[in-house]
């Protein structure tokens, strides 16, 4: 009987023992995590925060973008995350994964406002960070520019340049009427290259002869002769719309004169002794409607002339000042020709 007893107590003590050890080992690894690397870089323009991040698998991770001065976040992808402003959470990490961040310049609006007698081509614009910008200035026909202001800009001609763009910015343009209003009324455009004279019942080409109208302007150069060459050259000029077109006479030219000084007056009409004077800005014409006018020594011919057949001299205007020339037989003119509407 003792000895059946003594190794009952043994048994049970070894039970005990081997319970006790297979605790410990389950507990051991439970304790264990798998961790993942995440990556983050960033191109030119900005920076990403922090540069690399462990994370438990299952778990998100957070980013901070910076974008430097002039530049904007223009992208962020990697680790199936989404960007909500300047930070960047990725989906649940399951292994190794790498951000890119990307960057681009920042831009802005620029707008440009006109008061009445004039336009502006582009109206707006979207430019990038320190880049400038050009709009066209274009007056009607009896107006001119007075004054424009905006994103620090300089009028050259009918262009203004803005200068390096960093802010949203809008530009004014204010246009006036020429001469205190003097040319309202005077012209109608026609918008083929040609100008009518209500008040004469003239029609005239907006360009020298040999010049062409285009894009709103007289591109090209002006023909120039002697007066007995050019009227062989348009005897029988033909524009495909008309073909009645001639030479002014004296005072239909004459009557183009225009002294922006308004000295001796504005129009000096059939006044052929006086000319321009003052502060008049030259060519003596009404720029607007006859753009790209000869101003040097040579003169525009008319039709009015002195003597017969060969022997004819003819009159002659100069846009320099307004002046009138002849008769003579020039051999350096130009020629602008008219029509009458009536």
């Amino acid at each position: 009987m003792k000895d059946k007893s003594l190794k009952i107590i043994f048994t049970g003590a070894l039970a005990l023992t081997l319970f006790g050890c297979g605790g410990s080992d389950s507990g051991d690894n439970g304790s264990q995590e798998t961790r993942f690397t995440i990556t983050a870089s960033a191109q030119d323009g900005g920076t990403i925060t922090p540069s690399t991040q462990q994370v438990v698998m299952g778990q998100t991770a957070n980013f901070m973008l910076a974008a430097a001065s002039g530049y904007r976040i223009t992208s962020v992808t990697g680790c199936n995350g989404s960007l909500n402003g300047s930070n960047y959470t990725t989906g649940e990490v399951i292994a190794d994964c790498s951000i890119l961040a990307s960057f681009g310049p920042e831009s802005y609006i620029v707008e440009a406002q006109t008061s009445q007698g004039g336009s502006v081509e582009p109206e707006g614009l979207t430019v990038q960070h320190g880049d400038s910008a050009e709009f066209t200035v274009k007056p009607e026909l009896a107006y001119q520019v007075s004054d424009v202001q905006g994103c620090n800009g300089s009028l050259a001609g009918n262009i203004y340049t803005t200068g390096a763009i960093v802010s949203d910015c809008k530009i004014s343009i204010t246009f006036t009427p020429l001469a205190g209003g003097a040319v309202l009324g005077r012209y109608f455009d026609n918008n083929d290259g040609t100008i009518t004279d209500p008040q004469r019942k003239l029609m005239w080409m907006r360009c020298s002869f040999g010049q062409t109208w285009q894009n709103e302007n007289c591109t090209g150069s002006a023909a120039w002769a002697s007066s007995g060459y050019a009227l062989n050259l348009t005897a029988f000029y033909n524009d495909g719309q008309y073909s009645d077109w001639r030479f002014p006479t004296l005072e239909e030219l004459r009557s183009l004169v225009f002294c922006s000084s308004g000295t001796p007056s504005y129009w000096l009409e059939s006044d052929f002794a006086s000319q321009c004077t003052g502060n008049s800005s030259s060519p003596t014409i009404v720029g607007n409607v006859f753009p790209s006018t000869h101003a040097g020594a040579n003169t525009y011919i008319t039709s009015t002339a002195e003597g017969t057949g060969s022997g004819r001299l003819f009159y002659h205007v100069s846009f320099a000042n307004g002046v009138v020339h002849g008769p003579n037989q020039a051999h350096g003119i130009h020629w602008r020709l008219v029509r009458n509407t009536d």
